[in-house]
């Protein structure tokens, strides 16, 4: 059996904006904390969860990384039902 290979992560990785990345690195904590319906299709981002952890990070300017996370949440929920893929 041939040996499986990871992919070379810092090319799969899109490069994260400078104004970007304490979003993404709680997006990146809360992202298994979605929201699903009965059929288990990804709703939203549970915003309770977002809140804890950017307390716990002490985010200075929570009203925008909250925004800039649910956006990209969203963003990757609607690539997710586009392309029939489960997250």
């Amino acid at each position: 059996m041939a040996k499986r290979k990871e992919p070379p992560c810092e090319k799969c990785m899109p490069e994260i904006m400078p104004e970007n990345k304490e979003a993404f690195e709680i997006y990146a904590i809360v992202c298994n904390q979605m929201i699903v319906s009965g059929m288990g299709d990804p709703i939203d981002i549970n915003f309770a969860s977002l809140k804890i952890v950017m307390d716990l990070f002490s985010i200075e300017n929570q009203l925008e990384c909250f925004k800039r996370v649910v956006l990209m949440a969203r963003h990757i929920i609607k690539e997710t039902i586009e392309n029939g893929k489960v997250i």
